[in-house]
């Protein structure tokens, strides 16, 4: 019966790992105080966040309800970053699709920094960006582990380190 109790907590905890993916790394420490960070609006209302890629500052959409992180065309090639064909595909509200993907080396919001980043190429049309659009969207793939509270009257949300923190505060 003791080799019940302890095949039931190892797989207990592969399925926590396989659920729970890690949090991203913060420059702090994991378990600190919740980032708050800084949220705009762009011209037609969608919210926008600052974010430096490969030393690049550049805005990116915020979206809550989308899966995957993405970058434009235009952006990936001014940056020098590598296009390769993804199993993952996506699909945009105008039916265009794209397969492509790139990495980023080094990608910072606020405090939260990540190395060696997975992003998807959103497809449509390929046009050089114009001053002051969006260069890609920023989804829940990019917080994963992390809860978030928005305060929209602030223009801010707050990024909690990982549920696993949680109790610390």
């Amino acid at each position: 019966m003791h080799w019940l109790f302890r095949y039931a907590c190892l797989t207990w905890i592969c399925l926590y790992f396989v659920a729970h993916p890690a949090a991203p790394a913060f420059a702090q420490d994991a378990c600190s105080a919740p980032v708050a960070l800084a949220m705009d609006y762009d011209d037609r209302g969608r919210p926008l966040v600052t974010v430096t890629i490969e030393n690049k500052t550049e805005s990116m959409l915020l979206d809550i309800g989308g899966g995957r992180s993405a970058l434009e065309m235009d952006l990936v090639r001014e940056l020098g970053l590598p296009q390769v064909y993804s199993e993952i595909g996506m699909t945009a509200v105008t039916g265009e699709s794209s397969n492509m993907a790139t990495r980023a080396g080094a990608f910072a919001l606020g405090a939260i920094e990540k190395h060696d980043i997975a992003l998807m190429i959103l497809p449509g049309f390929d046009y050089e960006l114009s001053p002051g659009e969006p260069g890609g969207i920023l989804a829940l793939d990019f917080f994963a582990g992390n809860d978030l509270a928005f305060d929209f009257m602030s223009n801010e949300f707050l990024v909690l380190a990982s549920r696993a923190c949680a109790q610390a505060f």
